[in-house]
């Protein structure tokens, strides 16, 4: 798995991915793709990632901006994810390698279908690159047709992966609450936090969405 993952770093130039200047698609992804970590932390201190699925719109990013662009961008917030738990692990004396992901589906509908294809790529690039990435992925406002979309994307997923998937109920802010304090956790799952406006609401993305921010003022 090392030299395979080295041998992707180098094929895929993550480092120099990481480094480019962020340009016209970063500033389209950071705008559409409803991913982002919420201030404050777990009750472990480590960080706490927000995907709000149900709101996205996979299709309209991988139109605007392709899937390898998709793909690349996730792989992004896995190297900032992991530079923030190296600097825990230095100021600890700890070696600190995952932390939790909220997926919120709430809007999750028959259109996410079009989205499994680019989403699975984008599992297929996570799952064998970032293997201890994850300590618990908690699945909140899960509608009827989670089930089937997840049958299609479970098959991506390793055993130890999968192990970490909590399909939480209504009374999700419970669990939540045992793991995150309330002060980290948007009011809308369940804590006292303002909306992260950080992270992007999501929405169907306008044909032009991505030349629209092109031609707007330049980036810095």
């Amino acid at each position: 798995m090392l030299r395979a993952h080295g041998a992707w770093r180098a094929s895929s130039n993550i480092d120099a991915l990481v480094a480019k200047p962020r340009g016209a698609e970063d500033a389209f992804l950071e705008a559409w793709w409803p991913d982002g970590v919420l201030r404050g932390g777990d009750r472990s201190g480590l960080p706490v990632q927000l995907l709000r699925l149900g709101a996205s719109d996979i299709p309209g990013i991988e139109r605007e901006v392709g899937r390898d662009a998709f793909v690349a961008h996730s792989a992004k917030l896995n190297e900032a994810c992991f530079a923030t738990l190296r600097g825990l692990s230095a100021d600890r004396g700890t070696l600190e390698t995952s932390c939790s992901i909220i997926m919120d589906m709430r809007g999750l509908g028959a259109r996410h279908v079009r989205g499994v294809p680019a989403f699975g790529a984008m599992m297929k690039v996570c799952e064998p690159n970032y293997p201890e990435r994850l300590k618990h992925v908690f699945i909140v406002r899960a509608p009827w047709i989670f089930a089937s979309l997840y049958a299609l994307v479970k098959p991506l997923l390793n055993e130890t992966t999968a192990s970490k998937v909590a399909i939480l109920g209504d009374d999700f802010a419970t669990t939540l609450l045992k793991y995150i304090p309330k002060e980290t956790l948007p009011v809308d799952l369940g804590g006292v936090a303002e909306a992260p406006a950080h992270i992007a609401p999501g929405g169907m993305v306008p044909k032009g969405a991505l030349a629209a921010i092109a031609d707007a003022a330049p980036l810095r």
